[in-house]
């Protein structure tokens, strides 16, 4: 029998894998979100260190058409229920990662966030001179990926995700990690932060307040329930 070595502190599916690391299987949450077409939106509210960002980032690697070939989930369940699963490695993926982003004054939560959208959209440069988007959508994108100043930064997350749908001609899964940090760990002179137009976004595109039929679904971990 092979002993494998226990992941410390390692939150990458795929890095999981790869090293062969001891994983406790559970895939067929996956398989469970799947067979749920009726719900739109899956918010995890768990005690921190429950493996909420390893199920995330286990999604990711599932769904995500980059990864297509890969050989991660051989051997595990949802390997064996969904052979030859038409979702698996075929969609489109946003994954927004949130952690950090409540530390110090609402300017500078607002500056890494505008960083945080900067970097995302930096995975789907393809957009920014697609002839499947109009000028005003293109110059947007620019807008938010350069920092600009002026960008619509409130509103960045959504229009990625319409200009996802634009291009792909399909509806695109939304991941978002850590969401309630920009509250849970604002300074109390920062606290402002909960209505704040950014923060709030993020949790409204969750929470179904924005056009969700431009995304099939949306897993969101957290650890607090205030936003359900």
């Amino acid at each position: 029998m092979v002993m494998r070595d226990i992941p410390l502190g390692v939150q990458d599916f795929k890095k999981l894998r790869d090293l062969d690391l001891y994983f406790v299987d559970k895939s067929q949450m996956v398989a469970s979100i799947l067979d749920s077409p009726g719900t739109e939106v899956f918010l995890f509210t768990r005690p921190r260190r429950f493996g909420k960002s390893l199920n995330l980032s286990m999604l990711d690697a599932y769904l995500n058409g980059r990864y297509s070939g890969n050989h991660w989930f051989d051997g595990l369940s949802i390997d064996r229920t969904r052979p030859d699963d038409p979702d698996r490695n075929t969609n489109t993926v946003v994954c927004l990662d949130m952690k950090g982003l409540g530390a110090g004054t609402y300017d500078d939560f607002l500056k890494q966030m505008s960083s945080r959208m900067s970097v995302l959209y930096r995975e789907f440069m393809y957009l920014e001179d697609s002839d499947r988007l109009d000028s005003k959508s293109r110059q947007e994108f620019m807008g938010i990926y350069m920092e600009n100043g002026d960008a619509d930064l409130g509103a960045s997350l959504f229009m990625l995700l319409r200009m996802l749908y634009a291009y792909h001609g399909r509806k695109v899964v939304l991941l978002i990690d850590e969401y309630d940090s920009s509250v849970n760990d604002a300074p109390p002179s920062a606290r402002i932060l909960r209505d704040s137009r950014v923060s709030r976004s993020a949790r409204s595109t969750r929470s179904g307040t924005i056009e969700l039929p431009l995304v099939p679904a949306q897993y969101v971990p957290g650890t607090n329930p205030s936003f359900t």
